[in-house]
C-alpha cells in the first residue's frame, strides 16, 4: 500500500511541476512583442535583426500595445512591412542611431525599404522619432512625437522616396517633419 501512495504522490508532484512550467512558458509568450510568420520575438528590434539583407520582403506583425519598447534600426538591404495590427508602439528605451547620437525612435538606413501600416508609432524619449534614409511608406498610421518633450522632429527625411497614404497623421510638438533631400 505504501508503494501505491508513493506513486500517487510522485505523480501529483510531476503534474504540479508540469503545470508550473506551462504557466511560465505561457506567460513568456504573452510578453512577446512581434512575430515573423509563426516565430515570436520579445522585441521589435529582435525581429528586425532576423530580416535578411537581400531585399526579400518580410512582414513583421506587432502583437500588442507596447509602452517603453526599444528603438529599432533597419539595415541596408532589408525590405520590411511592419503591420502594427491596430496597436501602438512606443519606441523609447533604448533609442537608436549612429554611434554617439543614439537619440532616434527608429533609424531606417539607405538601401532599405520600409512600410509601416495600421497603427501608432510614438516615443517618450526620442529627439527624432523616425530618422529616414530609406524608401518609406506610411499607410493608415499615426506617427506622434508629442509624448517626448525633447523631440525636435517627428520625421527627419534625409534620402529615399516617402509615401504618406491612407488615413495617416504625422504629429509633432515642434516640427512634424523636415526634408533634407529631394
Amino acid at each position: 500500500m505504501k508503494k501505491f501512495y508513493l506513486k500517487i504522490l510522485i505523480t501529483f508532484i510531476l503534474l504540479i511541476s508540469l503545470l508550473f512550467a506551462l504557466s511560465i512558458i505561457t506567460k513568456a509568450a504573452d510578453n512577446n512583442v512581434a512575430k515573423i510568420g509563426n516565430i515570436e520575438y520579445e522585441t521589435l528590434d529582435a525581429a528586425i535583426k532576423e530580416v535578411p539583407t537581400d531585399n526579400t520582403q518580410t512582414t513583421i506583425t506587432i502583437l500588442r500595445d507596447v509602452e517603453g519598447g526599444s528603438g529599432f534600426k533597419v539595415q541596408a538591404g532589408q525590405n520590411i512591412v511592419i503591420d502594427f495590427a491596430g496597436h501602438s508602439y512606443d519606441a523609447s528605451k533604448p533609442t537608436v542611431g549612429s554611434t554617439g547620437t543614439e537619440t532616434n525612435g527608429c533609424q531606417l538606413l539607405k538601401g532599405s525599404t520600409v512600410k509601416m501600416i495600421n497603427g501608432t508609432l510614438t516615443s517618450t524619449d526620442a529627439k527624432i522619432l523616425i530618422q529616414n534614409y530609406c524608401d518609406l511608406t506610411l499607410e493608415d498610421m499615426i506617427v506622434d512625437s508629442t509624448q517626448s518633450p525633447s523631440c525636435d522632429y517627428t520625421m527627419s527625411n534625409n534620402c529615399g522616396v516617402v509615401n504618406i497614404i491612407g488615413n495617416t497623421s504625422i504629429i509633432g510638438s515642434k516640427y512634424a517633419f523636415d526634408m533634407c533631400w529631394a
